[in-house]
């Protein structure tokens, strides 16, 4: 199946530790997923405890002795980071593993995503007015 993705927060640097990616099959009707990959540079460079302890031990015990490590829509890899190529080479490992064969990916929009997945629409809806009410209250405060 031709799939499309979509990176959210369109991995603003080269090298990334976490991502969140959207993908919708190739038929419009077909189930978006909303899948956050993140590797294990992601946890060295935080503390501990801003995690929850149990999935830290979880994913470092998960990832000791294999490449990756899948729970649900969330992928682990053993790697310090990543880069958007490489993202989407796991995103298609990801794909595979869950029984869905991938013969390309090609790159959407988000208005492809909208009225798709409520969860995607709802982070979207939150993320814009927390955008919209930063940028009223920059403007407020600079106009003082």
């Amino acid at each position: 199946m031709k799939w499309k993705y979509y990176i959210p927060h369109n991995l603003r640097k080269e090298i990334s530790t976490s991502e969140d990616i959207y993908i919708l099959g190739e038929n419009s009707k077909s189930v978006t997923y909303w899948i956050t990959i993140t590797s294990i540079g992601f946890f060295g460079g935080q503390d501990e405890e801003l995690f929850h302890p149990t999935l830290f031990h979880q994913v470092m015990k998960n990832l000791s002795d294999r490449d990756y490590w899948i729970n649900g829509t969330d992928m682990y890899i053993n790697a310090m980071s990543f880069t958007e190529s490489e993202l989407l080479k796991w995103l298609k490992l990801w794909l595979e593993k869950k029984g869905m064969p991938c013969q390309s990916l090609q790159k959407g929009t988000l208005q492809e995503f909208r009225r798709k997945n409520r969860a995607i629409d709802a982070f979207e809806t939150a993320f814009e007015n927390m955008v919209n009410e930063y940028f009223k209250g920059n403007t407020a405060s600079s106009n003082s």
